[in-house]
């Protein structure tokens, strides 16, 4: 699928929801457009970058006199607006989805360019269809897999999978397993799971897990990881700990390189008291270690502490406060960082924020620089259907100073 197809199916699916507003229609539309501009000035670049995005988020429900056939569409043009560009290979177009879904009391299926119903990690050119009973479910797909480089069409790239959930109050679970396959060869395959747990009053358990199946070697690697255990007995206090594990994930055909395998994981504990009805204290200490071939000893090894404070509604003014210190001592470097964040809603319709940081960064025994950062933004609220949001930030270092300039305006239908 060619950049100008793409261009005028988007084109198209705009025309169709002027199209749907007729009152002859009966059918039901729900959506988003998004109009964003992005302005980034360096003075260790040489050239800015100016890219202007539009996004259109559309879905059709209730086609049919049943109400179980429905069409999805979510897309975006960038459009570069200055000379230069960080890389002229990205595509201008991508389509995430564009699909046609029939959801039934026990069946589901949609065609198109989709996302499988339990599992977002894959998206495909094709099919996927469904069949549950009560709290469980099963589901297949298969179909072409978007270059994953320009996001056309390419018969070269093929990916089948299947997945399994169940939900209840306490627990939804699932377990989905993909074939990716480039030029008719394993390209990778994986297995994804998540759970969500909730075994006691105020405790929940959050995993979300990716094991690659080694192409060359026998046996299963994990690839990301993210488990969390968390205890809230009240609104007042909470603690939590967890692990994180990522690693390098390796394609074996579609990628003709050196395949280095590194990664990176952490241990974490973290808790909140609100001390007084309007002040919340919160802090946070995390290990963390980094496989690498290239590092040795301490190099490998990091710890993180955070420590921070929030005031709601300071001196009855409506505004609220955020102020925190974090400490990163790692890899033969130190760097503590100071952020302090206001924010205030004016009449239900104008969010304004204030943040200003210091990172104090220090590179072994010689090497040091401070950076400086103020950052402001708006949201105003126009009614239920429109948003306008601009953020303005300045960032200031030993040796170069950066501008960043983000405006967006959303219309909901």
């Amino acid at each position: 699928m060619k950049n100008g197809l793409l261009t005028r199916s988007i084109r198209a699916v705009i025309f169709l929801f002027a199209f749907s507003a007729a009152d002859a229609l009966c059918f039901e539309q729900h959506g988003m457009v998004t109009v964003e501009d992005y302005y980034a000035n360096d003075s260790g670049t040489a050239y800015d970058v100016n890219l202007l995005t539009t996004r259109v988020r559309l879905d059709l429900t209730k086609l049919n006199e049943s109400g179980t056939l429905s069409f999805h569409f979510d897309g975006r043009e960038r459009t570069r607006l200055s000379s230069s560009d960080y890389s002229s290979s990205i595509p201008a177009t991508r389509i995430e989805t564009l699909d046609l879904e029939y959801s039934g009391q026990s069946v589901w299926f949609s065609t198109g360019r989709l996302r499988p119903k339990e599992f977002p990690m894959e998206r495909v050119d094709g099919v996927d269809f469904g069949v549950r009973a009560s709290n469980y479910g099963l589901g297949v797909f298969a179909g072409i897999r978007p270059n994953p480089y320009s996001d056309s069409l390419n018969a070269s790239f093929t990916a089948a999978g299947t997945y399994v959930y169940y939900r209840r109050d306490t627990l939804t679970a699932n377990l989905a397993f993909a074939h990716d396959a480039y030029e008719g060869a394993t390209d990778r395959e994986y297995i994804y799971s998540q759970v969500t747990y909730f075994p006691a009053s105020g405790v929940m358990f959050l995993g979300m897990l990716t094991a690659d199946i080694d192409q060359i070697e026998s046996g299963v690697n994990i690839t990301n990881g993210i488990f969390e255990l968390s205890y809230r007995p009240d609104g007042r206090k909470g603690i939590a700990a967890g692990f994180n594990r990522f690693r390098a994930t390796r394609y074996y055909r579609s990628l003709n390189y050196d395949f280095v395998d590194s990664g990176q994981k952490s241990f974490y504990i973290s808790g909140n008291y609100r001390l007084l009805e309007r002040l919340n204290l919160y802090g946070r200490v995390e290990r963390q270690a980094r496989d690498y071939p290239s590092l040795t000893g301490e190099f490998k090894h990091a710890y993180v502490y955070t420590a921070g404070g929030n005031a709601d509604n300071l001196g009855s003014s409506g505004i609220n406060m955020d102020i925190s210190w974090t400490l990163n001592d790692s890899f033969d470097s130190r760097h503590n960082y100071y952020k302090v964040d206001f924010s205030r809603m004016s009449y239900e319709v104008l969010q304004l924020n204030v943040t200003g940081t210091y990172r104090q960064n220090q590179y072994g025994y010689i090497n040091s620089d401070n950076v400086w950062s103020l950052g402001a933004s708006g949201m105003l609220f126009i009614g239920k259907k429109w948003t306008v949001y601009l953020s303005l930030d300045h960032e200031d270092g030993r040796e170069y100073t950066s501008n960043y300039v983000l405006s967006r305006l959303s219309f909901k239908f």
